[in-house]
C-alpha cells in the first residue's frame, strides 16, 4: 500500500485525522498519523509533506513555519498548536523569535546521521508508554529525568539492546524497539519513590519545570522572560563546571571527571541531575550564593563574556566580579640568584641599587 502511495495526494486533507495526546512531540504526532494511513512514517512525508527533510532532521526542534502551516491545512490544526508539539517554546516561549540557539542548550540531542539515531536524547516511561503509545515532549528536556505520575526515572535506551530510541523506525508498534524488537514498555524494577536520589532528581526537575511553565522567573529582586532565565541559568553551568574542574573542593558527590566538558544536553541522566541541582542552588538565594561561588572559585567578568550573550538580569551581578584575574608569576630561587650574580658580575655605581630593586621584585612576585 505504502510503496504505491501517490504523491498527488499531499495537498488532499488528511484521511485520518487524529487528536494529539497531551504534551506529544510533533514527531510522534506525525509517526501516528502515518500508522493510521497503513503507511511508514517515511513513504507518509515524503507524500504530504513533499520536499520537506522530516527524518534527517529534529522536526521537533526546527521546523519551519512553511511546514507547519502545510501540516495545518491537512489537520485542521493550527499552525500555532502544531508549534507549541515542538521543543523551543517550552524554553524560549511562543513570542521568541524563531532562532533557537538560547533553548537547544537544555534540549537533548537525539545524535542524527541520515534517519539513524547515535544518542540517547529521547527518554520514555514504559508505564506511561504502555498506557500511551505516544513520545512527550518533556522527556526530551535535559532537566526532565523522572516521571513524577509513576515514580521512577525515565529510560533513554531499549533495555535489551542498549541502541537509542528511533520511534520513526519501529514499525506500527512504536512500543517495540525497532532494531531487536523488544518492549519498550516492558516494566523494569529500579528505584522506588523511597529512594533518595530518585527523591531529589524529582525535586530539582519540579523546579525547573516550574521555572519552563511561566512566562516570567523572579531571580532575587530582578524579573526575566522565561528565555532570559534560561539563556543566564545555562551560562553560570558553563562556566561553573569550567571552574570544578580546576578546584575540586567544590565538585558535588556525583561530579563525573570524564562528562565533565559534555554539553548538558549530551550528558548522562546523573551527571544533568547534579548540575541543574547546582545551578539551583546557585540561583536560590541570589545573588549571595553567586557572588560566594564566584569568590571561592575565582570567577571573573571575562569567563563569562568568552561565552558571550550574557542575560541582563546576569550581568549585573557578573559587572561586580573582577574584570579578570590577575596572572600569578613567581620566581624560582635559581632565577633570582642568577640574576643578582649577572648584577654584580656587570658592577659599576648602580650595583647595589640594582640588586636592591631585583629584590624588591622578586620578594612582591612570591607573596
Amino acid at each position: 500500500m505504502g510503496r504505491h502511495l501517490k504523491t498527488g495526494l499531499n495537498h488532499k486533507p488528511w484521511v485520518f485525522k487524529l487528536a494529539p495526546y497531551p504534551d506529544e512531540l510533533l514527531s510522534s504526532f506525525l509517526i501516528r498519523t502515518a500508522h493510521a494511513h497503513g503507511v511508514s512514517p517515511h513513504r507518509f512525508c515524503r507524500a504530504f509533506i513533499p520536499g520537506v527533510q522530516i527524518w534527517t532532521r529534529d522536526i521537533d526542534v526546527s521546523a519551519a513555519e512553511s511546514t507547519l502551516s502545510h501540516i495545518a491545512t491537512q489537520t485542521g490544526l493550527s499552525a500555532a498548536s502544531l508549534r507549541e508539539m515542538t521543543l523551543p517554546p517550552m524554553i524560549s516561549g511562543v513570542d521568541a523569535p524563531p532562532r533557537y540557539r538560547s533553548s537547544i542548550g537544555w534540549i537533548n540531542a537525539i545524535g542524527i546521521y541520515h534517519r539513524v539515531r547515535t544518542r540517547f536524547g529521547l527518554q520514555y516511561c514504559p508505564h506511561c508508554l504502555a498506557t500511551e503509545p505516544a513520545f512527550l515532549r518533556s522527556w526530551r528536556l535535559s532537566f526532565v529525568v523522572a516521571c513524577a505520575k509513576h515514580g521512577c526515572y525515565l529510560l533513554d535506551r531499549c533495555m535489551s539492546c542498549q541502541r537509542p530510541i528511533a520511534q520513526h523506525r519501529q514499525g506500527f508498534d512504536i512500543t517495540k524497539c525497532y532494531h531487536c524488537g523488544a518492549s519498550l514498555s516492558r516494566v523494569v524494577s529500579g528505584p522506588s519513590m523511597l529512594d533518595v536520589g530518585l527523591n531529589h532528581a524529582l525535586e530539582v526537575q519540579h523546579i525547573f519545570q516550574n521555572w519552563a511553565a511561566r512566562t516570567a522567573v523572579a531571580i532575587g529582586d530582578i524579573t526575566a522572560t522565561r528565555e532570559q532565565f534560561f539563556a543566564g541559568a545555562m551560562l553560570i553551568m558553563q562556566v561553573m563546571k569550567e571552574k570544578m574542574r580546576s578546584h575540586a573542593q567544590l565538585r558535588a558527590g556525583n561530579w563525573c571527571d570524564s562528562e565533565s566538558s559534555m554539553q548538558l544536553r549530551f550528558a548522562k541522566r546523573m551527571t544533568r541531575t547534579q548540575l541543574c541541582s547546582d545551578v539551583y542552588q546557585i540561583v536560590a538565594e541570589w545573588p549571595v550564593n553567586f557572588l560566594h561561588f564566584a569568590s571561592a572559585s575565582g570567577m571573573t567578568q571575562a569567563a563569562f563574556n568568552h561565552h558571550g550573550g550574557v542575560p541582563f538580569w546576569l550581568g549585573s551581578v557578573v559587572a561586580q566580579l573582577p574584570a579578570r584575574l590577575r596572572p600569578r608569576h613567581t620566581v624560582s630561587l635559581r632565577e633570582v640568584t642568577r640574576q643578582i650574580q649577572s648584577i654584580e658580575a656587570f658592577g659599576g655605581e648602580q650595583c647595589r641599587a640594582r640588586r636592591a630593586q631585583a629584590l624588591i621584585k622578586a620578594a612582591a612576585a612570591r607573596i
